[in-house]
């Protein structure tokens, strides 16, 4: 039979099953297979905070041809930009944050086609390769190769530059935002998935690829983080939008966000509970406000002190971390998830060894998820009988178990299992339904030798020890694996095999990831 026989619901139906080449083809056959097939093109929209991607939503939100009906999933990059309140401060800025204008030239490229410039092919065309200046054999030096020029070129960048920073104090005082999408979400059937990302490696994967910052020469290794409450209100527009469209998404997750997401407003926390008791997977990579950012220094490095760590730390923001998770807010705001099934917490690294970390007890309090399946946990303090007692609290449930960068209270509890050695040995074989567990980084602990479990999260597979102990604690064992010289030498020579990426895979890489990403250690780090 003729797909042109058959009705829409069926169609649709078929389309569902069909890759992105052969809906493609669907849609050649005729005028309401092109519109069916449209609907299906567009599984994940990308979006960034200017006004580019609000014309997108709106375009999306009142198009005729439907095709914002298959999107399952949105992401929304959030990054702050900073302000350069003139050409040299923003020129000086770029320089030290590109390798010698990486993709400026690669843009550059076309500048010079369309305006008909006159180059000296025999000094800068050659030194054009692959997006990068490469300087011919016994030419001047690299950074002395682009002509003069290119500063024309710099000049437009620099008002693009200036118009999106713009952009984004017009959004942070209105609703626009959450209007947009409201609007947007409204015509959606099939969303599933919110990603709210901000920063880190997740802004250079998706940063790099905007046309629009590309032509203002956005930063994509830059971590902007002054505008905190900004950033905060910007997420929240996005979640409030989705609670004006009524929309029950199944999948959350924040990246970089930091924790004064949790100090609004009660009437927004209870509007944002609203939005979670719906989610079934949540992930929350938590952003800080108390590590320096190196404008801080007034653009010169600090020297290394090495005896100094306190200079990694604003002091303000470290307390005020601790008097949001500590008063029980985090805990408070997973109560209404009711129907997780994956839980990811990630908090911040705390470059003063000196300072404690978060307590896992203040973080998920006493709360019970009925079918939790998965849970990981990252950078947090455990009192290990804590930890057992969450784990307890949901073992008929869980399946799979990732830990990474624990530390034990520096005082030890004589009432309490304080060792990991200890803690390995009470919990083995208790989780009954538990197939997979993933140990990482360090497990430290006062007095007792760490556990050094290497430092990636993703396709690495561990050192022996942190095998060793993932199986112990899976399927039990006559003696818990202890650290040795050997796993220590085994973890720090993979350790030595990710130096380029400077250690950089001791964060948990997501579990939860938009459909199309496609992680790249490369992409990501390098």
């Amino acid at each position: 039979m003729s797909l042109l026989g058959l009705s829409n619901e069926v169609i649709d139906l078929i389309l569902e099953s069909c890759d992105k080449s052969s809906i493609k083809a669907i849609r050649l056959v005729d005028k309401r297979l092109h519109k069916l097939g449209n609907r299906h093109l567009i599984q994940e929209l990308q979006l960034h905070y200017n006004r580019e991607s609000l014309d997108i939503l709106y375009a999306l939100s009142t198009s005729k041809q439907d095709i914002a009906k298959g999107i399952q999933a949105i992401w929304l990059q959030i990054d702050r930009l900073e302000e350069f309140k003139t050409f040299d401060r923003w020129d000086e800025k770029r320089q030290r944050e590109y390798d010698e204008h990486d993709f400026l030239l690669e843009d550059w490229k076309d500048y010079l086609r369309a305006h008909d410039v006159a180059v000296n092919s025999r000094i800068a065309m050659p030194a054009i390769r692959r997006d990068r200046l490469v300087p011919a054999p016994g030419t001047v030096r690299k950074r002395d190769i682009l002509p003069q020029l290119a500063k024309d070129y710099l000049y437009l960048c620099y008002a693009k530059y200036c118009q999106l920073v713009e952009q984004q104090r017009e959004l942070d005082r209105s609703h626009e935002l959450r209007e947009r999408l409201a609007a947007f979400f409204r015509v959606l059937s099939k969303l599933s998935g919110i990603w709210i990302t901000f920063g880190g490696g997740v802004r250079k994967c998706s940063t790099f690829r905007s046309a629009t910052f590309r032509e203002g020469l956005v930063f994509p290794n830059s971590d902007w983080t002054g505008d905190y409450d900004e950033m905060v209100r910007a997420a929240s527009q996005i979640l409030l939008g989705a609670l004006d469209a009524r929309i029950k998404p199944d999948t959350l997750v924040f990246g970089g966000l930091n924790y004064r997401f949790l100090t609004q407003t009660k009437q927004t926390m209870t509007d944002i509970a609203n939005v979670l008791q719906h989610v079934e997977h949540l992930q929350w990579e938590v952003g800080d406000t108390f590590v320096p950012r190196p404008w801080d220094h007034e653009g010169s490095e600090p020297e290394d002190d090495e005896d100094d760590e306190s200079r990694h730390i604003h002091q303000a923001g470290f307390a005020e971390m601790h008097a949001i998770f500590d008063t029980g807010r985090f805990a408070d705001f997973l109560s209404s998830a009711e129907k997780l099934r994956t839980l990811v917490i990630s908090l911040p690294d705390i470059p003063d060894t000196r300072l404690a970390h978060v307590d896992l007890a203040s973080l998920v309090g006493s709360n019970r998820f009925p079918v939790l399946d998965s849970f990981s946990i990252r950078n947090v303090m455990i009192a290990p009988d804590a930890l057992t007692n969450f784990l307890l609290r949901h073992k008929e449930t869980l399946t799979q178990l990732r830990m990474c960068d624990l530390h034990t209270f520096r005082i030890p509890n004589p009432n309490t299992t304080t060792t990991w050695q200890g803690w390995f040995r009470e919990m083995s074989g208790k989780l009954p339904n538990l197939r997979t567990v993933t140990l990482r980084g360090t497990f430290d602990e006062p007095g007792s030798p760490m556990y050094i479990f290497g430092w990636t999260m993703g396709k690495y597979i561990g050192t022996s020890l942190s095998r060793a102990v993932e199986t112990y604690l899976i399927h039990g064992g006559a003696e818990v694996p202890l650290p040795s010289r050997e796993a220590s030498r085994d973890a720090f020579s993979q350790l030595r095999v990710q130096e380029r990426r400077d250690r950089a895979g001791q964060a948990i890489v997501p579990e939860i990831k938009p459909l199309g990403w496609s992680f790249n250690w490369e992409d990501w780090y390098c």
